[in-house]
């Protein structure tokens, strides 16, 4: 099978916990944390379940009025990633993102805001739909992805909490909350 795809009309994205992802083109999509809002009704529930005595008809109906919870939540999670994704795949051809390991990443202090945003999910999904769509989503290894420049790809060395890039070469400035200043 033959992919025909127009490179020129290519992007790349990096997932975030401040937004849920932004493009190389500096838009970004909001994190909607689905689970943050209904927390406080998820503990209600737990708390419910916890109450009732245990292998009765009231702890039973408890639990499924928790499963229902949980299901909700990750049906609002996965209707928010498929329009994320057909959103991109309306505009892109070819969408490059990073390569990242979730599992990994759910294993750190942000385990709760990572598992909340759901990335893998997403990742799966942008990858399935742009197959069937005849465009690319490509994994691209993450070791120094921020030190390059998306516009002419020099590499300037930033720590990690530089929030500015600012190209010597080009001249192409990005930063956290600025659109792209050429």
């Amino acid at each position: 099978m033959s992919l025909d795809v127009n490179l020129d009309n290519a992007v790349g994205i990096d997932m975030g916990l401040k937004d849920f992802l932004i493009t190389s083109d500096a838009e970004t999509v909001p994190i909607p944390q689905f689970a943050r809002i209904a927390q406080s009704d998820k503990k209600l529930r737990n708390k419910a379940v916890y109450r009732k005595k245990k292998g009765s008809n009231r702890r039973r109906k408890a639990v499924k009025r928790l499963a229902k919870h949980h299901l909700h939540i990750a049906k609002q999670r996965k209707d928010f990633h498929c329009k994320a994704a057909k959103r991109l795949l309306d505009k892109y051809d070819v969408i490059g993102f990073e390569d990242l390991n979730v599992k990994g990443l759910a294993k750190t202090r942000m385990a709760k805001s990572i598992l909340d945003a759901g990335w893998s999910e997403f990742l799966d999904i942008l990858v399935c739909k742009a197959e069937s769509a005849g465009k690319l989503a490509i994994a691209v290894n993450p070791n120094g992805t921020t030190q390059n420049c998306s516009n002419c790809g020099t590499r300037i060395p930033k720590t990690i909490a530089d929030r500015w890039h600012s190209c010597h070469v080009c001249g192409r400035r990005i930063g956290s909350g600025c659109k792209c200043r050429d």
